[in-house]
């Protein structure tokens, strides 16, 4: 496969300083390997700033700390909009996507060295693929359910409404929104409601 073009975007409102350092240092390496591999080429980062005023020089010091180990990575803070909320943030950060792929990653998320290089050559042996989204695994190491089938009203009313320590009283309708009967040890597609926490995703034609 020939090597891709990636923009990576980043919402965040005022972040963690050290979840996101470990975010950014995380997709460095991973930029990195694949890069190694052949499998990616240019890429940039664009980190959508909708926190409080000032803290876009902090998120500029702490990207470029981390991709100064992945060398040639183009880089943009886009701030001054103010808190525009997570979709719409996405939304600026994807006016200015000029990649093959496009990768929506949260500010606290770290992904394997490997995510990257093994995106890209998913996507390049089946064309017909959207997007993807990987396993998730919490800091104890326990998979996160984060594809989710359509949900109930019931179940939304159970989330929005019931305390938390009720839920195990409705443990069978939020297990089956949560589709934990899938064995995500496996791949999984079509999925119904994916998590936009690690979505990597082709870019429409007209945005390159």
């Amino acid at each position: 496969m020939a090597a891709a073009s990636l923009t990576i975007a980043i919402v965040t409102h005022a972040p963690d300083e050290r979840l996101l350092a470990r975010t950014l240092a995380s997709a460095a390496d991973a930029i990195a390997r694949a890069r190694t591999h052949a499998t990616l080429g240019s890429t940039r980062v664009l980190l959508v700033d909708n926190g409080p005023e000032g803290l876009a020089p902090m998120l500029r010091t702490l990207a470029e700390a981390a991709f100064s180990r992945a060398e040639g990575v183009a880089l943009e803070v886009i701030t001054g909009h103010g808190n525009v909320g997570f979709g719409r943030g996405h939304n600026l950060a994807i006016a200015k996507a000029s990649g093959d792929f496009h990768l929506i990653l949260n500010p606290d998320v770290e992904m394997a060295p490997t995510a990257i290089d093994a995106a890209l050559r998913y996507l390049d042996a089946h064309p017909g693929a959207g997007a993807l989204v990987p396993a998730v695994r919490g800091p104890d190491g326990e998979l996160q359910f984060l594809v989710k089938a359509f949900p109930t009203p019931g179940v939304l009313f159970i989330r929005g409404f019931v305390p938390r320590f009720l839920h195990g009283l409705f443990r069978k309708q939020l297990d089956a929104y949560e589709l934990r009967h899938v064995d995500w040890g496996r791949e999984q597609s079509p999925v119904t409601l994916a998590s936009g926490c690690f979505l990597f995703a082709g870019n429409p034609p007209s945005t390159r």
